[in-house]
């Protein structure tokens, strides 16, 4: 009788300590990685971003990468490369979209035209990401 106690309160334990806690999915849920890219340099560089919708300043976030050049941020495009269902991210700069990127089309080129690749500098620019 005492060793089928011990038996079933060793099973208890095990199965509730293996019940998935969500927490690991909410984190993962809540940000995305942005990559911002020269392709006339070959430089890229990216950040985890938060789905929070709050604007994030391109300097402050990538000025340790090596799109970071001459105190500036010069790149060609942008890309999500961790996507989260029903992301959404834009690059603003003086209250002008310079690209939009989103979980279904995850890459912007930066210089509107995609047969030349022009850096752009992002210097004021600002990303944000929310969840849609």
């Amino acid at each position: 009788m005492h060793s089928s106690l011990a038996l079933v309160f060793g099973l208890l334990a095990t199965s509730i300590s293996a019940i998935p806690t969500g927490s690991i999915d909410t984190r993962q849920n809540h940000e995305v990685v942005f990559q911002l890219s020269n392709d006339k340099s070959g430089a890229n560089g990216s950040k985890p971003i938060a789905l929070d919708h709050e604007p994030k300043g391109v300097i402050e976030l990538f000025k340790d990468t090596p799109v970071f050049v001459d105190g500036t941020v010069y790149a060609t495009s942008a890309q999500l490369t961790k996507i989260v269902a029903g992301a959404h991210c834009t690059i603003q700069k003086d209250s002008h979209v310079i690209a939009e990127v989103n979980d279904r089309a995850t890459y912007a080129d930066l210089d509107g035209n995609p047969k030349q690749a022009i850096p752009v500098n992002l210097g004021g620019a600002f990303i944000s990401c929310w969840k849609a």
